[in-house]
């Protein structure tokens, strides 16, 4: 690598990334390494110039984590020395890339401080607090001050990003910087704006079909996070569609929902092209109805928005792992 990599970036999401590249300038993007995970496509991978992939599902390293540890030793100072020396942002769920650095943690999502307390990863992390020192000690050298600290909440995280103010006590020691993302968008030049077009692939068409429909139903990962089975899940969106109309609804799929929905409803639209909704939202797309299980995406079109809230209707232990329960409880941690 000829030039010098002064940044680096962990989105580990689309969300993380598309607020890594409202906030940044264009010159510094392009001048950025990223590390990409299965959570971002790969034809989106491939419009960094600087990036490399880790294959968590078929890389024997990824199979155990006392030798991910010790490959990760190795292959930072043979084949990412850069790390070392570079302004390091995203999301902190790389320990074994991050041990003994300093990042600037990205928020996951809307007021995802206060989703991730209701959410099995906070239990595990308190968990964790909780084990004698002696424990606590052995995997804090074994596998770094990141591993189990994820959210924000490690120490070595010295900077945190978000959409709005955060008031947490673990956040006390920590510097936080708020980012109007609806601001980013508008405040960039033309140059910018068309760069981030072209990384999502965003087309006038594309444009066209968002508007094209009355309701849009903001589908979520349930079955690939073990919420719930595939055929509950489709039977979530089933009656959503029953109520609103085929003919009235664009499905917008979340890029690890890999249902066909348009195999199973073939009068609606179905939109699988893997853009964060919170972008559409920031350009000006709105819609007379919003459906959604629990997804904090639904708040990115304002809080007055006609939002229908499917979570406090649904009943299934685990639906709350990913989001709050009312849409009452979501406006006042949106604010």
């Amino acid at each position: 690598m000829k030039k010098k990599i002064n940044r680096v970036c962990m989105p580990c999401s689309m969300y993380c990334l598309t607020f890594y590249l409202l906030m940044t300038p264009k010159d510094e993007i392009l001048n950025t390494f990223f590390f990409m995970a299965p959570t971002i496509p790969s034809n989106l991978r491939k419009k960094f110039k600087y990036y490399t992939y880790l294959d968590f599902d078929n890389s024997i390293f990824f199979k155990n984590k006392y030798l991910l540890s010790l490959y990760m030793l190795i292959k930072r100072k043979v084949s990412w020395k850069f790390l070392f020396s570079s302004e390091i942002y995203g999301l902190d769920f790389y320990w074994f890339l991050l041990r003994g650095l300093k990042m600037n943690y990205i928020e996951d999502a809307p007021f995802v401080f206060d989703i991730w307390e209701t959410s099995t990863l906070y239990k595990n992390w308190q968990a964790y607090k909780k084990e004698n020192i002696i424990k606590r000690t052995a995997k804090k050298i074994i596998f770094g001050e990141y591993y189990l600290n994820y959210v924000g909440t490690s120490s070595g995280v010295k900077k945190i990003f978000a959409s709005s103010p955060v008031s947490k006590s673990y956040y006390e020691n920590k510097q936080i910087e708020i980012v109007n993302l609806r601001d980013a968008w508008y405040n960039s030049d033309q140059e910018k704006k068309n760069y981030i077009l072209s990384v999502f692939d965003i087309t006038n068409n594309d444009l066209y079909q968002m508007k094209s429909r009355d309701t849009i139903i903001l589908t979520q990962p349930m079955y690939a996070d073990s919420i719930m089975s595939k055929e509950e899940q489709i039977d979530v969106y089933r009656q959503m569609i029953k109520k609103y109309g085929e003919h009235n609804c664009i499905i917008k799929s979340h890029p690890r929902d890999l249902i066909d929905y348009q195999s199973i409803f073939p009068d609606t639209l179905c939109f699988n092209k893997a853009i964060p909704m919170q972008l559409f939202a920031i350009m000006g797309i709105s819609f007379k109805k919003i459906a959604t299980v629990n997804s904090s995406a639904a708040l990115s079109f304002g809080k007055d928005a006609n939002i229908d809230w499917w979570a406090e209707v649904l009943d299934y232990p685990r639906i709350t792992d990913s989001g709050v329960k009312t849409l009452k409880e979501a406006k006042e941690l949106f604010k």
